[in-house]
């Protein structure tokens, strides 16, 4: 594919002819573009092209004025006039192409995102908690939304080594009891359970306390927290019902 032919002027402006930065550079006589890309029969398995270049890639993404590489601009016209897709489909918050400089709505031929995907329909499946994006993706790059539901949360609870250090605890309550003269032993093998467990790094202790019995109180304030945490319990499938506690 012919870079200059196909690259905005404005594109030359930021970055100069093709081929001036890395990302550029063809390795193939043909002018072959680079691009991490897996291909599956009839479908095309690709990340999303540098937005640009910089020590701060987030404004980078947002920035209104600054063109899209070379790069970027000729991955899209090569799915659209090489590979010749069908369709694409954006995966992931957020992309790219919807914050290309442009108009923020009523897009000509001149803004970004019409410059690169142009007619190709585009499907986008987005998370349901964020309508914002996904209503920019859709008023700027006339993206089919395909909403789809948070992952299922649950709590972290216990299990391996802070299972295994509160069976220890709950043994060290009841020989306060019934058997004082176990305690040592088994706040030794408290101390060293916390230390496997890299508990002594959160809780900001560096070597076994002397009032151990505060200690205790503090360990077990903490694996409470870390109990009843919200964690992620796997993804939800689209068009499959979510079933049981998900």
């Amino acid at each position: 594919m012919s870079g200059s032919a196909h690259s905005p002027n404005k594109c030359r402006l930021n970055y100069g002819l093709p081929g001036a930065t890395l990302l550029d550079r063809c390795t193939e006589p043909a002018m072959t573009w680079p691009s991490q890309e897996l291909t599956l029969e009839m479908c095309s398995l690709d990340c999303n092209p540098p937005r640009g270049f910089g020590e701060n890639p987030i404004a980078v993404y947002h920035s209104p004025d600054l063109a899209p590489t070379h790069h970027y601009v000729a991955y899209y016209r090569w799915v659209r006039d090489v590979f010749k897709a069908d369709a694409m489909v954006h995966v992931g918050k957020h992309g790219t192409m919807e914050w290309l400089p442009g108009k923020g709505i009523g897009l000509s031929n001149e803004c970004y995102p019409e410059v690169t995907l142009e007619d190709v329909p585009l499907f986008y499946p987005f998370i349901i908690n964020n309508p914002g994006e996904g209503a920019q993706a859709k008023r700027r790059a006339h993206a089919t939304i395909v909403d789809h539901l948070i992952p299922a949360m649950t709590t972290a609870d216990s299990y391996g080594d802070i299972a295994r250090l509160e069976q220890l605890m709950d043994e060290h309550y009841q020989c306060q009891t019934l058997d004082p003269a176990k305690l040592p032993l088994l706040e030794g093998q408290i101390w060293d359970m916390v230390r496997q467990a890299d508990l002594d790094r959160d809780l900001g202790v560096d070597e076994q306390p002397e009032d151990f019995g505060d200690f205790i109180l503090h360990i077990d304030g903490y694996l409470c927290e870390l109990k009843d945490a919200q964690i992620r319990d796997g993804l939800h499938t689209l068009a499959e019902v979510p079933s049981g506690n998900r």
